[in-house]
């Protein structure tokens, strides 16, 4: 248990300080966005919840947060824990909100613990009362999961944690989101509510899945977060028969029902679902006796001992919103028609006095979203930015084929074919149908100074990577061949034919099992790095594709084309995750960030753009975070650093530009090029950068200070791919000049 602080870590609240009508007691809990605080009255004495927000709340947005809150206050319902107050210190926002002790019903149901229907239905026609009730008052929940459904000292259930969208548009204003909450709401959220359109059967959606979990023991899609919320939009959930045998063919329907991907196909509202799944369990009765006697039947379910509520430290929190504004006292919440607030239950006299609550049970506060058009915060339309240079820029024009490469026959839906090179008397074969000597030309070179000079490619290498153990690197070029060499001799190890066009990409899975290829025959392939089995081939592109990404996870993989769009889709079965269709020219660049929360893209629209890949509380997958137009041509390039903080960009305009990772404002800005910028890599330690350019070097510098500490000039043309060894100490780059060359930047 976090024990309650005497005085805050925000210098700004203390105890004994008034904030409103309250005076602070101690302190809760001090996250990302808010502090949470035990205050008194100063008039009557009596202790509440003070959720103080510590982002300032925008000027245009104080109306409409002081509009809602005074609506939350007047939702008062049994099963809602009340919000009794709300304002503004000094720009900060905050709430106030009784504290009762209780346990949430994730501590009554734990994770994969398998529960009767009917030791629950009395808790979830409480919840569904509740949820019915908001919903016509005009409000919706969006973050309902176990963990917010408290259960009281009297044995009722408490929703709490509606999301207040005054205070959501406040993050997306500046850019910050919840990404616990995201990672804890994902298995919970409906498609909709993931493609930013949450409605009234978004909450019915998620009421299904915890109905679901706790029948089964888990949700119904597992895996990272990206793979949930793509499970949740494409895939129907694992019939629940399969898990649970012994369930009622009724109530199955109902929960699937529930689960269903359109909302129009769910039940008519939350309450018709849940009568659903009673009256399957009525109609069942004879199965419902199988159940042990241990089992509560559904109108009395078996009330938790009131001693381990009384034992558990108070949570706090939350809001919705009513017409009711006199609560009066009630003691049966199922069947009275009276609506009493939380503080006036009676409280039980085996009861201790209740604990004030601590750090550990605290939730931020983020109130109720009413269903109005002008509340539901969609999806911002894209920033506007001046003209690109161009309307319809050419595509990237690659080099001719040198005549009689390879013959290459492969189709692009063709198994592709990995040429495992071994030295034999002394020469090894670097390419395939070519004859059984290899030229001098092509042979590897290690210079005096320990550079390694790779010339197996005829043709211009595009694209280097490092195998994440940094033993090998693959290099794609215009010969249309993917060749993977030992990083310290240049030996070939393996070449893979699979495309028809030119390779512009190339990239190993973070496992390192997997390689990646882009190519300009529009197709993307994936391919296993031991056996070169070709795995997947994604054929979602209409033009050439420029660029890939990898997800932290190896799941997915985002891809971006010349026909516009950057695709994300699975890289196990190829199957399209996310479009996105926001950039005004073809896309040339594509990274996503290392906490797989949002992806950046550059374009010829000379235009830098990040938008999200996992819901949170401030931004929908797919949506904009934001638009960068700080180059003043195309952007070639783009790295995230390694801790995700900032962003590298490169393009067109000679220049690499550093912004911040939430919102892309410029901090740096390099102009040591004299020519267009196609490669960035930082270190692995974050503090240095390695650029190359059309200008035929690599200058190696210090991301912070801009410092050139060297520049390397072992080129002869243009250099195009630049990447750092993991271990830090070496670094690949390759060239017009149909060479990869791994050296040591010396300091």
């Amino acid at each position: 248990m976090v024990e309650r602080k005497e005085q805050t870590e925000n210098p700004g609240y203390q105890k004994g300080q008034q904030i409103g009508q309250y005076q602070v007691v101690g302190q809760l809990d001090q996250g990302r966005f808010a502090g949470t605080f035990l205050g008194q009255h100063i008039h009557h004495k009596k202790q509440y919840v003070l959720d103080m927000h510590t982002q300032p709340l925008a000027d245009e947005l104080k109306e409409a947060f002081l509009q809602q809150a005074r609506h939350l206050e007047k939702l008062t319902h049994p099963h809602v824990l009340q919000v009794r107050d709300a304002g503004l210190e000094n720009r900060m926002p905050f709430l106030v909100v009784e504290y009762v002790p209780h346990i949430t019903l994730r501590q009554v149901y734990p994770k994969e613990k398998v529960q009767p229907l009917a030791k629950f239905l009395t808790y979830l026609k409480q919840v569904a009362e509740a949820l019915q009730y908001a919903h016509e008052k005009g409000y919706l929940h969006r973050q309902l999961r176990p963990e917010n459904l408290l259960l009281n000292r009297n044995n009722q259930v408490l929703v709490y944690d509606f999301a207040l969208d005054a205070l959501i548009k406040n993050r997306k204003r500046v850019g910050q989101q919840n990404a616990q909450q995201a990672l804890d709401a994902i298995p919970y959220t409906a498609p909709e509510q993931i493609q930013g359109n949450p409605c009234a059967a978004s909450d019915q959606y998620s009421l299904a899945v915890i109905v679901y979990e706790w029948l089964a023991g888990n949700p119904p899609f597992q895996g990272s977060y990206v793979e949930i919320a793509n499970q949740h939009v494409h895939t129907q959930p694992p019939a629940l028969r399969l898990k649970v045998p012994g369930i009622a063919s009724q109530a199955e329907k109902a929960i699937m029902r529930a689960l269903a991907k359109e909302p129009g196909r769910r039940h008519v509202s939350l309450q018709a679902f849940v009568n659903a799944l009673e009256e399957a369990y009525t109609q069942n009765q004879v199965t419902a006796k199988k159940i042990s006697s241990s089992e509560a039947t559904p109108t009395e379910a078996r009330p938790v001992p009131q001693q381990q509520i009384a034992e558990t430290p108070t949570l706090m929190i939350v809001d919705s919103v009513s017409t009711s504004s006199s609560p009066q006292a009630h003691t049966n919440a199922t069947t009275s028609s009276a609506v009493p607030s939380v503080a006036q239950l009676s409280p039980a006299p085996s009861l201790p006095a209740t604990p004030p609550p601590t750090a550990s049970q605290t939730h931020s506060i983020y109130g109720a979203l009413p269903l109005t058009p002008t509340e539901l915060a969609p999806i911002d339309p894209p920033v506007e930015y001046s003209p690109a240079r161009r309307d319809e820029p050419e595509p990237l024009t690659r080099r001719a084929l040198m005549t009689g490469l390879l013959g290459l026959a492969v189709a692009g839906g063709a198994i592709g074919t990995w040429y495992l090179i071994t030295r034999k008397s002394g020469n090894a074969s670097h390419s395939v149908n070519t004859t059984n000597t290899t030229s001098r030309a092509t042979q590897p070179q290690i210079t005096s100074d320990g550079t390694l000079i790779y010339r197996a490619h005829p043709a211009r290498v595009n694209s280097i990577a490092w195998s994440p153990d940094g033993k090998l690197i693959a290099s794609a070029s215009d010969d249309q061949l993917i060749q993977v060499f030992d990083a310290g001799t240049g030996v070939v190890k393996r070449t893979y034919i699979g495309h028809t066009g030119a390779v512009t990409n190339v990239a190993w899975s973070p496992d390192g099992t997997r390689l990646a290829s882009a190519s300009e025959d529009h197709t993307l392939q994936v391919w296993d790095a031991a056996n070169g089995e070709k795995l997947t081939t994604y054929q979602g592109h209409s033009g050439i594709v420029n660029a890939l990404s990898w997800s932290s996870d190896g799941q997915l993989i985002a891809s971006a084309s010349e026909d516009k769009s950057v695709q994300v889709w699975n890289s196990a079965s190829g199957g399209l995750f996310l479009n996105y269709q926001q950039h005004s020219a073809g896309v040339l660049c594509v990274a996503w960030a290392p906490d797989g929360h949002s992806i950046a893209s550059g374009s010829w629209d000379d235009t830098l753009q990040d938008w999200a890949t996992i819901p949170s509380d401030a931004f929908a997958i797919g949506q904009t975070i934001f638009k960068y137009g700080g180059h003043t041509a195309e952007i070639y390039t783009v790295a995230w650093s390694p801790d995700g903080q900032f962003i590298a960009s490169g393009g067109g305009d000679r220049t690499v530009l550093i912004g911040r990772g939430v919102d892309g404002v410029t901090k740096v800005k390099y102009l040591g090029h004299n020519d267009a910028v196609h490669g960035i890599s930082w270190s692995p330690d974050g503090k240095l950068i390695a650029s190359c350019s059309e200008d035929g070097t690599v200058q190696v510098w210090d991301a912070s200070s801009r410092q050139v500490l060297y520049t390397y000039h072992g080129h002869s043309r243009s250099v195009y791919a630049v990447a750092w060894s993991p271990d830090g100490r070496r670094i690949a780059s390759s060239s017009a000049d149909n060479t990869v060359q791994v050296w040591r930047p010396k300091r």
